[in-house]
């Protein structure tokens, strides 16, 4: 009953049973000037908290979204954390009408629903904030498990949705996997085996214009919460480790022990995390290219394959890519993606034997050439070393 398609089914069932309209999944790419892909749940809805009228819409959805870009979400943090996808889903319910601790009260009854102990999590409150403090109190939530914070240094309090667009103030809800007790926010980073950031709740109040933060008409709330993590959770293990994507990340892990390959870690979990996204962009037409959405769909087949050609410049690719999605697509669409790799693979090896051939004479930093010709310094090392 742990399993993916149980728990999703689970989440929406119980808003279902509490009478909120139930979306599906919008499409990945953001139809907004600044923002490449759907980055979060609330994201589809908006504009419900611009319009003039009061909402009487409540709603639930689990979204896919794709975070490609900033601290969170850089490759770095990728290869150091196991609990940081850029391809993921995320559980969304937005409540017009009601208030914090009626929000809270729902929230409790879903985690419960979905059989998760509210006593297992701490709460991350924005200082100075009275309401959500309260409304965990009156939700039986002990004060001992309550930390105040000021501002987004540790774990986010505020919330801002686009340049020009909607703040909320939220807390975080991180999930403990032991019952040892802490007297501080700070304990709680740099174990994430441990301490889960899981879901916030954001009390969506106010929009950014011209630089002034503006009160809005219709405030509302959103609880978000992170499909991956809470897999994690029930599941015991880490994002590689779920049903969902455990499948795809031994499939990358067997291909190289096949060929006697020793590759860490953190690489496999990059080729994993980046051909998921891959096949997803690519299922959404997103075509490789040198700006936008392309651009970050060319970024990632290239460090694929860079690490292909670090380890074995003949090894093929194909092997692992049929395998790797043959789970999660039809013939026809696996093809597809498939070809689409290999024709950037092509162009990519192409900038290879251009600068090698040049190498002497190119008048190009190293971050130059990475931007021209999508070339890192740790390939660029190994190109001067062969030649």
């Amino acid at each position: 009953m742990n399993k993916t398609k149980n728990v999703k089914e689970k989440l929406l069932s119980f808003c279902e049973k509490k009478g909120l309209d139930i979306y599906n999944s919008f499409p990945i790419i953001s139809q907004e000037k600044d923002l490449l892909f759907l980055n979060a749940s609330v994201t589809p809805f908006k504009y419900l908290f611009l319009e003039e009228e009061y909402s009487k819409k409540n709603i639930a959805l689990i979204q896919k979204c794709i975070r490609a870009g900033g601290k969170a979400y850089s490759l770095e943090e990728i290869k150091k954390s196991n609990y940081c996808n850029t391809f993921f889903e995320m559980f969304g319910s937005i409540f017009f009408n009601s208030n914090c601790c009626e929000v809270m009260n729902f929230l409790f009854e879903l985690l419960e629903y979905i059989n998760i102990d509210k006593n297992m999590f701490y709460f991350i409150v924005p200082l100075g904030n009275a309401s959500f403090k309260e409304a965990l109190l009156k939700n039986g939530i002990e004060m001992n498990k309550i930390f105040q914070i000021k501002g987004n240094d540790i774990f986010w309090t505020e919330w801002r949705f686009g340049k020009e667009s909607l703040v909320g103030q939220g807390i975080t809800l991180i999930y403990s996997r032991n019952n040892k007790k802490i007297s501080s926010a700070e304990e709680l980073l740099h174990q994430e085996d441990i301490y889960i950031p899981l879901l916030n709740v954001i009390n969506i109040n106010a929009k950014e214009e011209d630089g002034t933060v503006k009160v809005i008409k219709n405030q509302g709330f959103e609880i978000a919460i992170g499909i991956e993590r809470l897999l994690a959770i029930k599941q015991g293990c880490n994002h590689y480790g779920i049903d969902s994507i455990n499948d795809q990340f031994k499939c990358v892990e067997s291909f190289f022990e096949k060929k006697n390959i020793d590759i860490p870690q953190n690489e496999l979990k990059i080729i994993t995390d980046h051909l998921r996204t891959i096949g997803v962009l690519i299922d959404e037409n997103v075509v490789p290219f040198k700006n936008k959405q392309g651009y970050v769909l060319r970024k990632m087949i290239r460090t694929v394959i860079e690490i292909f050609i670090i380890k074995d410049e003949e090894m093929d690719i194909n092997d692992l890519l049929f395998d790797f999605y043959k789970k999660n697509y039809p013939k026809t669409e696996m093809d597809t993606i498939v070809k689409i790799i290999n024709e950037e693979g092509i162009i990519f090896k192409n900038n290879i034997d251009k600068i090698s051939k040049k190498l002497s004479s190119i008048k190009m930093n190293e971050n130059q050439i990475k931007e021209t010709y999508g070339i890192s310094p740790n390939l660029l090392k190994i190109i001067k070393e062969i030649h």
